[in-house]
């Protein structure tokens, strides 16, 4: 891993240059798209910046499918079933759970924005809290869902960088998909409890509640018959 690391040291300067060249670009530009493009002097600055960022960029690019292959080299030593192999896959695989959760969240913020915006005055207190647990029950469910698919992909790289053979490729591939299917799957299952508990929790509320006030009721009525009786 030692060319690796030369690699990296080279790639250092590289992307510092390319900060640099970012920071020249917005003193040009301001941060505002398109305006510096009328000003010439400007225009030709950003210009020939983004040139040069470019022709970085391709060396930075160069010097990454190098460091990709060193890797790989040294991966393909190590097998696809090994502990790192193993812990790569985990760690992609919890990567994407934490991007569905991230989306899930993303997508009830927006729909509780919505909500503000189109809620109905009349919406009696079960259904609106019902209506948001499947809310975010549904967008979890989703998020889950999408981390399955990104996963099925994402893995194909990884095990590919292992350069392994095909059938213990096929054979891992099967493998992480199953596990990661089996967590998805519980993640669901505790999605659909917690909404199900959720709605019942509700339910037991809105009629204890409802109970209360019809008690209220008939003593508010009972008294005014009373009160009639004694006049």
């Amino acid at each position: 891993m030692d060319e690796a690391q030369d690699q990296i040291a080279l790639r250092k300067p590289l992307l510092a240059k390319i900060h640099s060249i970012d920071a020249e670009i917005y003193t040009h530009t301001g941060g505002i798209p398109f305006t510096w493009r009328f000003d010439a002097e400007k225009h030709k600055a950003v210009s020939d910046l983004s040139n040069q960022r470019e022709k970085t960029m391709q060396e930075i690019r160069a010097i990454n499918v190098e460091i990709d292959a060193i890797e790989s080299n040294a991966k393909s030593k190590l097998g696809i079933w090994s502990s790192a192999g193993v812990d790569e896959v985990r760690n992609k695989f919890w990567e994407k759970i934490d991007a569905g959760k991230r989306f899930a969240k993303r997508q009830t913020l927006w729909d509780a924005f919505i909500s503000i915006l189109t809620q109905r005055r009349d919406e009696e207190a079960f259904s609106f809290v019902v209506r948001w647990i499947f809310t975010i029950a549904f967008n979890f469910t989703i998020g889950f869902f999408l981390t399955l698919v990104n996963f099925m992909f994402t893995v194909i790289f990884v095990i590919r960088s292992f350069q392994p053979s095909l059938i213990s490729g096929i054979l891992f591939y099967a493998v992480a998909l199953l596990g990661a299917a089996s967590v998805v799957a519980g993640y669901l299952m505790l999605t659909v409890g917690i909404a199900g508990g959720g709605v019942y929790v509700a339910y037991k509320t809105v009629s204890a509640n409802s109970r209360l006030e019809g008690r209220r009721q008939n003593r508010y009525r009972l008294g005014n018959v009373d009160h009639l009786h004694d006049d």
